[in-house]
C-alpha cells in the first residue's frame, strides 16, 4: 500500500528562480541582439569594422530567414518560462533539452567566430557563457526521480552487451554441453586402434583390447 501510494503522488513543480534569472539575462542580450539586426543598426559599444559589426554583417548572423539571435532568444525564452511555471521532472527534461541544443549552437557559433569569421562578438560570447550556465544549473537542479529512470535502462543495455562481448571474446571455443565433438587427432587414433584389433582377431583369433 505504501509503495503504490509513493507512485501515485505526483511530482512537486516547484518553480526555479536561478534558471529563470539566467534564461531572462540570455533573453534580454539575444533579444538586444536580434532587434538590432532586424533595424539595420550596430549594438551599444560596437565600433564600425569591429568584431560585433563583422559578425552581425556575416551569413551566419541569420538562420531560416530570422536573425540567428532571435532563435536564441526564443530558446531562452522558452526555458525561463517553463522554469517559472515550475520543473516538475517532465519539464525539467524539456527545459534541459533546450539547454542543451542552446550550448550545443551556441558552441558551434563559437568556433564559427573564432576559425571561419575570425572575429568575435561580446555579446555573443556572454550569450555562450549563459547557455552553458544554464546547462550546469539545470543539472545541478535535477528531479530525484529523473535521475533513477533514464540512467538505469541504459545501464542495463551496456551492462548486458559488455558482458555478451566478453564472454564471446574470452571463451570463444565453447559449446552447449552435447554439442561438443571429439578432436580429430582423438578420432584418428581411434581408428587406428579398432583397426589393429581386427587385423589381431583375423590373425589370432578373438583379443580382448586394452584400455
Amino acid at each position: 500500500m505504501a509503495r503504490t501510494s509513493r507512485q501515485k503522488q505526483p511530482d512537486t513543480a516547484r518553480r526555479n528562480w536561478p534558471v529563470a534569472g539566467l534564461a531572462t539575462a540570455g533573453l534580454v542580450v539575444a533579444g538586444y541582439m536580434g532587434v538590432t539586426k532586424l533595424g539595420g543598426d550596430s549594438p551599444l559599444f560596437c565600433t564600425a569594422g569591429g568584431g560585433c559589426d563583422i559578425v552581425q554583417a556575416s551569413r551566419y548572423a541569420v538562420f531560416f530567414g530570422l536573425p540567428t539571435a532571435l532563435w536564441g532568444a526564443g530558446l531562452y525564452a522558452a526555458i525561463g518560462g517553463l522554469a517559472i511555471i515550475g520543473l516538475d521532472a517532465r519539464r525539467w527534461l524539456n527545459a534541459f533539452l533546450l539547454a542543451v541544443a542552446g550550448a550545443s549552437f551556441s558552441a558551434y557559433l563559437t568556433y564559427i567566430q573564432l576559425f571561419e569569421i575570425r572575429a568575435v562578438c561580446g555579446y555573443c560570447i556572454v550569450s555562450a557563457v549563459v547557455a552553458a550556465s544554464l546547462f550546469g544549473v539545470l543539472l545541478m537542479y535535477r528531479p530525484s526521480g529523473s535521475g533513477r529512470r533514464f540512467p538505469s535502462r541504459k545501464s542495463r543495455v551496456v551492462t548486458l552487451g559488455t558482458s555478451r562481448v566478453l564472454r564471446r571474446r574470452l571463451a570463444p571455443g565453447r559449446r552447449c554441453p552435447g554439442s561438443a565433438r571429439p578432436s580429430p587427432h582423438r578420432e584418428g587414433r581411434h581408428d587406428v586402434r579398432r583397426l589393429l584389433v581386427t587385423r589381431l582377431r583375423r590373425a589370432k583369433g578373438p583379443v580382448r583390447a586394452c584400455r
